[in-house]
């Protein structure tokens, strides 16, 4: 890819501090263990083998793919080890929907206090995963609409909002 490691190892731990929310020290652990999982099976044969398949992902334009994947692997590694399904908050109407309407309804941009409400007053449920994706799949059957993460709602927001007529 004619990226340094230094570089990218750099990238990766300002996104897991800075976007994430991961400590420095554990994030930087956490790159120096996958770093060494990459030079050498034997150090860790799982990682190194997981390390393989991210990079069969590079170049891919479409991450749901890869983050499917993921989730994939998460609900197989609970399954075998007999832990019952996560279980994710779904809203019944989609975050951004509820949003665009109160935006309307207030004929202004939405204030971050504002926009939290709209999340803490949204009829929600929780669901397993596997439950949950078929939900989605099938509102986004009808409508595709963006999905916004509850805890990380206002930033999310502010980078769609425009998109959404």
């Amino acid at each position: 890819m004619g990226l340094a490691v230094a570089d990218v190892d750099a990238a990766v731990l300002r996104c897991m501090i800075e976007r994430v929310g991961a400590a420095a020290k554990w994030s930087g652990g956490l790159v120096e263990e996958a770093n060494a999982a990459a030079r050498s099976k034997a150090h860790h044969p799982g990682h190194h083998e997981l390390i393989g398949v991210g990079r069969t992902y590079y170049g891919v334009s479409d991450w749901r793919v890869l983050v499917d994947n993921v989730y994939a692997n998460f609900t197989s590694v609970r399954r075998r080890a007999g832990l019952p399904e996560l279980t994710v908050p779904v809203f019944l109407n989609p975050l951004a929907m509820l949003l665009r309407a109160r935006e309307r309804q207030k004929g202004a941009p939405l204030t971050e206090a504002e926009v939290l409400e709209v999340r803490d007053t949204a009829a929600c449920t929780s669901m397993p995963l596997s439950q949950a994706e078929r939900f989605y799949a099938s509102l986004d059957a009808q409508m595709p609409i963006p999905r916004l993460h509850p805890e990380r709602l206002w930033e999310q927001w502010q980078a769609v909002r425009e998109q959404i007529g």
